[in-house]
């Protein structure tokens, strides 16, 4: 039974996770055959659009080792299989396809409702405005937040919020007093640091998104444009 909650005991334990759980799918190497692998939905995150994710196993997926990933704007049509099978077909937009096989019908029918709901509205939900980005703040000795955040990038102000409806403010760091910047390419992880004078006092702040470099360029730029004003 695959198991919907945003902190499953096991597989993927992320709130970015919206159904995840065992699937049978096609062993492409050995004709008719079958394999388990369990199959975890994201939503929109630091870590990439929303889209699905097979892992070998459920330790697999704890221990972030992936077999594929298919994002859902890659695909055309969701839809159920025929003659009464608890299987879902991916319809690609590169006219191939790809298909599993559920355990149960109310399992068949709660992934394709997700899938369906989700493929409608995807690019709404993975489009984000100019200056707003998805990223992950890794914990800290002054902030007492931690984990997916939005970071919204003004000519005057680096804020972050908890959410994209942006009801939490978790703090805001004015440009004129963030004293560097920078992407580590290596690493793949975008620092901010603040200075004595913004609210959170000095400190280094690092960021991990799939986005690391734009982040850092758009940055940039506002930095150069806030200081041409002054």
């Amino acid at each position: 039974m695959a198991d919907s909650n945003e902190t499953s005991s096991e597989g993927v334990k992320s709130t970015a996770v919206i159904k995840q759980g065992y699937v049978e799918m096609k062993n492409t190497k050995l004709f008719g055959s079958k394999k388990r692998r369990w199959l975890a939905l994201f939503k929109a995150s630091s870590k990439g659009p929303t889209r699905l994710i097979k892992y070998d196993s459920a330790w697999k997926a704890s221990n972030e080792e992936p077999l594929s990933v298919t994002n859902l704007s890659e695909i055309n049509n969701i839809v159920r299989m025929g003659d009464g099978a608890f299987g879902i077909v991916l319809q690609m937009r590169d006219h191939t396809s790809k298909q599993f096989m559920c355990e149960t019908d109310e399992e068949a029918k709660e992934w394709l409702h997700l899938l369906q709901s989700l493929h409608a509205s995807v690019r709404r939900r993975d489009s984000m405005p100019t200056g707003i980005f998805r990223t992950f703040l890794m914990p800290s000795s002054s902030l007492n937040f931690q984990g997916e955040c939005i970071m919204d990038i003004s000519t005057t102000n680096v804020t972050l919020f908890e959410d994209e409806r942006k009801t939490s403010k978790i703090v805001v760091w004015p440009i004129n007093h963030i004293r560097r910047y920078g992407y580590d390419k290596k690493n793949k992880r975008l620092f901010i640091e603040a200075g004595s004078r913004c609210d959170t006092g000095e400190g280094i702040y690092l960021f991990t998104s799939t986005e690391g470099h734009a982040i850092n360029e758009f940055l940039h730029k506002q930095a150069i444009s806030y200081g041409e004003k002054t």
